[in-house]
Order: structure tokens, then C-alpha cells, then sequence
């Protein structure tokens, strides 16, 4: 799995081998519950539950005692992690179909057909929710209605895309990073890079973005001017986070 999970304030989730799935304290270490559950993809944590796929099933726990909250039969396969933003969850599938559930009940609101697969998970950001398909098109949706409000082709295998404001980033194995316009998908800035752009996250104003020639840039989110760079040391095979002005 990608991630562990620190998004709950007082746990950690992480799956382990065994088809167990724990909870741990987050300022002691110490074990909170388990359950056994074969989790099919890196969980998604939100409004006081943790959801996971398995065994085509979307399911729901809450997230202090992992008893269960809800589930919901799916037909097809995840294709990506869940996406949990204000109130909904988001689950790609690999029949190529998004699904928006209702995070309290797990009631499908809405089903949109992308016409490709995405391995990445989307990312919602205000009254929108942004994907980077297989097809290398890069899609923004309306979140309570999954109407296309604009698509974008661009060169390459894409990352995974990140959002802040009136911008969406989104890296390609073309050595470039775009930042794109959130309202109608236009190019605003670019940088080209030594190596494929892994993936980026927005921090305020500040974006930072890794690549496979082994550098981290911080760079100004909307002019896209370079603030500073720093050698990874390796190879990075996932995208940098960002925690409360600590970029790791």
C-alpha cells in the first residue's frame, strides 16, 4: 500500500498482511482494534469512519472502534484508491466507471461512464473533482452531479493530479509538469524536468513536485517560479506530501 494514513486526529490505519486492517493511537503507538478484513486498495478515512474495499464490497467502520458503519456491493474491481472530500467518497473502477457515493450511507448518488481506467485517485477540490486517465486525458467533473465541466489532453502517462485554488497540476513521463487552469483546463505555466514527474502536492501557495532525475522543487503555485530544489538522494517512487508546512 501507498500510504499510511494520519487523517482521523487521534489514529493511524494501516492494512497488513493477514487480512488485517489496524488501528493504532497516533501519539502512543499503541494498539486501538483490528479487524480482519482483506482491504483491496489503500483505505480512505473521513467523517468519523474508515472505508475500504474488499471482497466487492465498498465498506465503512467507524473509525475509533472499526465496528461496522455500513456497505455496498460493487460490480466491478476498484481500479484506484478511494476518495473521501466533504462528505462524499469516490471509487474508480476498473469497468472504467466512477462512482460518487454518500459517505454517511453509502448510497450511489451518481455513476459517470470516463471512457478510460485511472489507477490514480481523484482529487476534489471546492465544487470539483479532477482525474488523469490512462488515455492521458485529464477530466474535471461537477462533484454533486458528475457532469464533465471540461477535458484536457496532454502528452504522456500522467500522475496523479493535485488541486489548490485556480490551479490543477499534473505530471507526464514527458519530463514536463503542467499547471492548469481548474476552471477550463488551459495551460497557465509548465516546467520541463529531467526525468517522468512522479506527482506533486500543494501546500498554500507552494507546490512541490518530484521526478526520476532524483529532485524535489518547491515552486510558486501560480506563476509556477522556482523557489528552491533539493536532491532527493534516491529514486522516488511516490508522490511528496505535505503536513502542516513540513514538506516530506
Amino acid at each position: 500500500f501507498r500510504r499510511v494514513l494520519f487523517r482521523s486526529g487521534e489514529h493511524v490505519y494501516v492494512p497488513m498482511h493477514g487480512d488485517l486492517l489496524a488501528a493504532l493511537e497516533r501519539e502512543s503507538g499503541l494498539p486501538a482494534w483490528t479487524r480482519t478484513i482483506d482491504v483491496a486498495s489503500e483505505p480512505a478515512v473521513g467523517d468519523g469512519a474508515v472505508f475500504a474495499v474488499s471482497r466487492g464490497l465498498i465498506r465503512a467502520l467507524e473509525a475509533g472502534t472499526g465496528e461496522d458503519r455500513w456497505s455496498v456491493a460493487i460490480d466491478s474491481n476498484i481500479a484506484a484508491p478511494l476518495t473521501w472530500a466533504s462528505g462524499w467518497l469516490f471509487a474508480v473502477l476498473t469497468s472504467g466507471d466512477l462512482l460518487a457515493l454518500r459517505a454517511a450511507d453509502g448510497e450511489i448518488v451518481w455513476r459517470h461512464r470516463l471512457g478510460s481506467i485511472s489507477s490514480h485517485r481523484p482529487v476534489a477540490f471546492g465544487p470539483s473533482l479532477y482525474l488523469s486517465l490512462m488515455n492521458s486525458q485529464v477530466v474535471a467533473l461537477e462533484v454533486t452531479t458528475g457532469k464533465t465541466l471540461w477535458q484536457r489532453k496532454l502528452p504522456g502517462t500522467l500522475s496523479e493530479p493535485a488541486a489548490a485554488r485556480d490551479r490543477v497540476f499534473v505530471g507526464s513521463d514527458n519530463n514536463f509538469f503542467y499547471a492548469l487552469d481548474a476552471a477550463s483546463g488551459r495551460d497557465e505555466w509548465s516546467w520541463r524536468n529531467g526525468g517522468d514527474v512522479i506527482g506533486a502536492t500543494v501546500d498554500d501557495d507552494v507546490v512541490y513536485f518530484v521526478s526520476l532525475d532524483n529532485i524535489l522543487r518547491a515552486v510558486n503555485r501560480g506563476n509556477g517560479n522556482q523557489r528552491w530544489r533539493k536532491p532527493t538522494g534516491t529514486r522516488p517512487v511516490l508522490p511528496p506530501l505535505a503536513f502542516k508546512g513540513v514538506e516530506i
